[in-house]
């Protein structure tokens, strides 16, 4: 649930940044919809490794899960949010 809402509320603020960029409200969905997109996959896929691993204790999977979460580090996904990181 808290991930969802900060997720909202970081596509609401995109969202009117974009509009602000753009008199054709098609033109800013379409930023807006190439700035959100990625980010929010990669959200929801690390949110389904986590429920994954809640639900079944394999430890094969819990093995994938952790080489996933390597692959999609949190530094990455909220870079945008940080100013001045590498």
């Amino acid at each position: 649930l808290g991930q969802g809402a900060c997720l909202g509320f970081q596509d609401a603020v995109t969202l009117v940044e974009c509009l602000k960029r753009h008199q054709k409200i098609s033109d800013a969905f379409s930023e807006y919809e190439s700035i959100r997109m990625n980010k929010v996959y990669n959200i929801a896929k690390l949110e389904s490794l986590s429920l994954e691993s809640l639900v079944t204790n394999n430890k094969i999977t819990l093995n994938n899960q952790i080489n996933l979460l390597k692959k999609y580090d949190p530094i990455t996904l909220y870079s945008d949010l940080i100013p001045n990181i590498k």
